[in-house]
């Protein structure tokens, strides 16, 4: 009787919190139901139609396809983000991985200066960056953009990874040194794989900041041959402004991938943000 008590007021606690969180997910899904209504409907039903779609056409996402180069600018994108996730991974891991299981002279210096470079705005690197990045003549190039990702979004990663890997059992560790395994076998083929929950974490975050970024992408890349997608919609600003619906197909574009990814590494990513948020 106990049991079935306990049961109800967890399953109560469960309706409780759907029924708190359906309408902020709601009002928060708002905007991309617009963005995507609207880049299904014809010019003259635009702002017509409230929320709704009565006759949805993809003739915006034909026209901004026919008459623009946006696989240049998708592919650009693709390898920029896919790079810099794939880096940031790496990079984060390994030095997570000495931070909290080899644990050198110094690493605790090392680990409180990453700290200190999360708070640093990406506005207040951007000059300095140029510059640099302007005398070893990296504008205009991939590694001119992949590098500062990845210097960007290391430090987060490692924060994440190291707490996840001061979680790990050290009994495995000490087992798999008495198997006469060095520190590379035990980070590549025992402690990554099992770290799969929070790798997935660092990839959508670092997906996400990657593929929208803005600021240093419209700085680093002025060609229009390089520039990520997502920047195309300030390219054709002026030539959609009298044709939103060309716009909002653009920008749905350039949101659909996000979306994709996210779903594909879904089912990690609540334990893999718990994994990086609870110290073992």
């Amino acid at each position: 009787m106990r049991r079935l008590t306990i049961q109800k007021r967890q399953a109560l606690g469960r309706l409780g919190r759907h029924l708190i969180l359906l309408p902020v997910t709601i009002i928060w899904m708002i905007p991309i139901w617009m963005m995507f209504a609207i880049s299904l409907r014809p010019v003259a039903e635009m702002f017509s139609q409230g929320i709704g779609v009565s006759n949805p056409i993809l003739d915006n996402y034909i026209a901004v396809w026919r008459d623009n180069d946006l696989l240049i600018h998708f592919k650009n994108s693709l390898l920029i983000t896919g790079s810099s996730v794939l880096l940031v991974m790496i990079l984060a891991s390994a030095c997570a991985y000495a931070i909290s299981l080899i644990k050198f002279r110094g690493s605790s210096t090392l680990f409180l200066f990453m700290l200190m470079t999360m708070t640093l705005p990406v506005p207040a690197v951007v000059v300095p960056l140029i510059q640099v990045l302007k005398k070893l003549n990296l504008l205009n190039t991939y590694p001119g953009l992949i590098g500062p990702y990845v210097a960007l979004g290391v430090p987060f990663a490692a924060v994440i990874m190291k707490n996840a890997f001061d979680g790990f059992p050290k009994e495995i560790e000490e087992a798999a040194c008495l198997d006469g395994c060095s520190n590379w076998t035990i980070f590549l083929k025992i402690v990554l794989p099992l770290s799969k929950p929070s790798l997935a974490v660092i990839a959508i975050w670092t997906f996400m900041q990657s593929w929208n970024e803005f600021i240093l992408a419209m700085l680093t890349m002025t060609e229009v041959a390089m520039k990520p997608l997502i920047l195309v919609p300030i390219i054709y600003n002026g030539m959609y402004l009298s044709f939103p619906g060309h716009l909002f197909a653009i920008l749905s574009i350039c949101t659909i991938p996000i979306i994709v990814f996210y779903l594909s590494l879904q089912k990690h990513f609540v334990s893999g943000l718990t994994a990086g948020a609870v110290k073992g």
